[in-house]
């Protein structure tokens, strides 16, 4: 049967647009960000040129020793963050590599827990520790990835010897053990945290398929689902294998898992692990322990819904305190959503003071709700908690009107919103124009059933500018979700400078790069009700070239003088830019010869008012032969 993977997280599409902002508003005072291809053509020559604290950034596409030549194994430095554009955009590929090395990524010696790696798919990696990522003496985080199709004699997906990096966010999928234990992740002597990833057909020829925790490991394993995997032959623990090893299992989703013994979980000479709040289904062991091996073990069995696995549900141990043997009611497990069904019996079942008991569940929903309405809000078991859905939704950008627009103009506001959750949402949008503490202008619009990771542009009613030229607003855009989670990304302001509109003419209306003039002269003309004796001449400035804000303005240098110079019976106020301050700047911006440019001239009136206008220049680069 094919089996589907739910993935655990949403952000990761806003990521891939939106990834370089986030790194760069997150990054360290002083540190660089160091971008591949475009300053290193290879992953490896960027992070051999960064320092601690500084970011790697690495722009969409495929880095593969044949296409730009990567070498393998990638070797991260300490406290350097190597961010991707978005696991579907960005993937390291080991494919084709002349030689087995550690891993596709190797952490050796990492023990700045701020080293991240972050938003790649990581792929083909033949190693005999960590074909996917190695840690040895490390404590990365390793965070929204997809991690598939790597194989190692021990660790397929993630190796870790004496180690604990933060494990969270990923997809763990279809990598191998092919001589050895731990096809999805492998521990030894190790602390990982293991949070909220889909570990999914990954599998070992001998013991644990999705994780395997070996000789004085005491991981947290809490919110993924675990699904798939399989120990082939040997020792067993299809979905979980721990030998002298001591792990919190929380809130786990444990199903579809074989193997020999224990197709769900085996425990060898474990003094001490937990297994709390998880549902623990559907697996199957070829001899004993579908669910449940022990052998010289003693865990704690609290909470869970151990049911339904082949054979046996529990071998040599069995269920305490508050443990259950029932149909979970997945929504659909054949297509990998193990969200529970209304009237599922482990609905408010689990155990509130749980250790290791996340703040949020697979979703990003936060725990504990109130799932069965009796009034007390009890934790359910499993990955994912059921009852009023919380979601995260956000305003990403305000779209129009501009930034600068005339009094009278009619505009339609727009902007983009995004749904951050794993669930759909539907909500209000209010749009708000406010101008010196007065609401001028409300509308709001409803979006209905915006899928998870999807975006939806929202038009609102017209706004006409004013009524007077010269202020400026805060147009304020506002996403309103009941239950949101992450307020904190509900809101986007943009100033509205609403200007008298001047007429702009730049006479001559070329501008030869080699000409030997001082000045760049320019007619100003404002509209009846305004004179131009009433500009302050010392505010007027080129303030944008093609809609682009120049910072610092180039304001006017020249004399100023007052007449009707096209001698269509209004005044004209003419004032003169410096020449070759103008031509630098149209250079510095990349224009030449030929480019046609709009420039924007503004300034105040002597009320503080504000005017502007364009005109359009064209640019030549002619000497006297005309050439």
């Amino acid at each position: 049967m094919e089996r589907k993977v739910m993935l655990p997280w949403s952000r990761l599409s806003v990521m891939t647009v939106v990834f370089a902002a986030l790194v760069l508003t997150a990054g360290s005072a002083g540190a660089t960000v160091i971008r591949v291809p475009a300053d290193y053509p290879k992953v490896q020559q960027a992070i051999d040129a960064a320092s601690s604290t500084d970011t790697v950034l690495v722009a969409a596409g495929r880095y593969a020793p044949s296409t730009n030549g990567e070498s393998f194994s990638i070797r991260m430095k300490n406290g350097v963050r190597l961010i991707g554009a978005g696991a579907p955009a960005c993937t390291l590929d080991q494919i084709g590599h002349s030689r087995v090395g550690d891993g596709v990524i190797n952490c050796s010696g990492i023990s700045d827990t701020a080293t991240r790696i972050e938003g790649f798919t990581i792929t083909n990696g033949p190693s005999v520790y960590g074909g996917g990522i190695c840690c040895e003496h490390s404590s990365p985080t390793i965070t929204n990835n997809v991690i598939t199709g790597n194989s190692a004699d021990v660790g397929g997906g993630i190796y870790c010897w004496y180690s604990s990096p933060t494990i969270t966010n990923n997809v763990i999928t279809g990598n191998s053990a092919r001589y050895a234990t731990g096809g999805g992740i492998y521990c030894w002597e190790s602390n990982p945290t293991i949070a909220n990833n889909v570990i999914t057909g990954n599998s070992s020829s001998r013991a644990g398929g999705g994780i395997c925790c070996y000789y004085k490991s005491n991981p947290t394993i809490t919110d993924n689902t675990i699904t798939g995997n399989s120990a082939r032959s040997g020792k067993g623990g299809g979905g979980i294998y721990c030998n002298l090893s001591s792990p919190t299992i929380t809130n786990n989703v444990i199903t579809g898992n074989s193997a020999r013994y224990g197709g769900g979980i085996y425990f060898k000479h474990s003094v001490s692990p937990t297994i709390t709040n998880n549902t623990i289904t559907g697996n199957s062991a070829v001899h004993d322990g579908g669910g449940i091996f022990c052998y010289v073990s003693s865990p704690t069995i609290t909470y869970n819904d151990v049911w339904g696995n082949a054979s046996q549900d529990y071998y040599r141990c069995g269920p305490g305190t508050g443990c259950i043997s029932a149909d979970p009611l997945f929504v659909d497990p054949a297509a990998g959503d193990y969200h529970l069904q209304s009237g599922s019996p482990c609905i408010d079942a689990g155990d509130n003071n749980a250790p290791g008991l996340q703040e949020f569940d697979l979703d990003g929903k936060p725990r504990i709700l109130d799932g069965d309405g009796d009034g007390i809000a009890v934790v359910d078991m499993g990955a994912f908690e059921y009852g009023v859905p919380a979601g995260d939704v956000g305003s990403v950008s305000i779209d129009a009107p501009p930034d600068l627009i005339r009094v009278g103009a009619t505009h339609t506001p727009q902007a983009t919103v995004y749904n951050f959750s794993k669930i759909p949402a539907t909500f209000d949008v209010a749009c708000l124009f406010d101008s010196s503490g007065t609401i001028v202008y409300a509308d709001t619009v409803a979006v209905v059933d915006l899928g998870s990771g999807e975006s939806a542009s929202v038009s609102f009613a017209d706004w006409t500018a004013g009524p007077d030229g010269g202020i400026t607003c805060t147009m304020t855009v506002v996403t309103l979700l009941e239950n949101d989670i992450n307020p904190d990304n509900d809101t986007m302001t943009k100033i509205i400078t609403i200007v008298i509109e001047a007429s702009i003419d730049f006479d001559p209306d070329k501008l030869n790069l080699k000409g030997k003039g001082k000045w760049v002269t320019c007619y100003i003309e404002l509209p009846s009700d305004h004179s131009v004796e009433d500009i302050n001449t010392s505010t007027v400035a080129i303030t944008r070239i093609n809609g682009e804000g120049l910072d610092p303005r180039l304001y006017r240098e020249g004399p100023t003088e007052i007449g009707d110079y096209d001698d269509d019976g209004g005044a004209d106020l003419m004032v003169k830019f410096d020449r070759e301050k103008l031509i630098d700047i149209l250079k510095s911006m990349g224009y030449g010869d030929g480019d046609v440019v709009e420039l924007t001239v503004g300034g105040k009136l002597l009320n503080g008012k504000l005017f502007a206008g364009s005109d359009t220049v064209e640019i030549i680069d002619k000497g006297k032969d005309g050439g």
